[in-house]
C-alpha cells in the first residue's frame, strides 16, 4: 500500500518514458494524471481522468523544455489548482475531513 496523491505528475523528456507500473498504481488509487503525451498516456488520454501537457516539439531540447514548462504551468494554474482550491471553505473542509484526516498519523 502507498499513500494517496492528489495528482500524478509525469513529465519526462520525449522520447524517454518513466516506469509504467507507477502510473498504473496511481490509477488504482484514482489519482488524476498530469502527463507529457508519451507512452500509454498518448493513447489513454481522454480528458476525463487528467490533463495532457502539450508543449510544442522543437529541434532542440531547450526550446521543447521551455514549451513543456509553459504548458505545465498554464495547466496547473488554470485547470488543476481550481479543481482542488475552490474558494468555498465548506467544500475545502469536507475535502480535508474525508480525504486527509482519516490517513493522518
Amino acid at each position: 500500500m502507498v499513500q494517496k496523491c492528489d495528482v500524478w505528475l509525469n513529465n519526462p523528456r520525449n522520447p524517454f518514458k518513466v516506469c509504467e507500473t507507477s502510473k498504473i498504481k496511481a490509477i488504482l488509487y484514482c489519482a488524476p494524471h498530469l502527463n507529457i503525451g508519451n507512452g500509454w498516456w498518448t493513447e489513454g488520454y481522454s480528458g476525463d481522468s487528467g490533463w495532457l501537457i502539450n508543449g510544442d516539439e522543437h529541434p532542440n531540447n531547450a526550446a521543447t523544455d521551455a514549451a513543456n514548462t509553459d504548458a505545465l504551468y498554464s495547466l496547473v494554474e488554470h485547470e488543476v489548482v481550481p479543481v482542488f482550491c475552490d474558494c468555498d471553505s465548506k467544500k475545502i473542509q469536507q475535502y480535508v475531513e474525508k480525504l486527509y484526516a482519516p490517513v493522518w498519523p
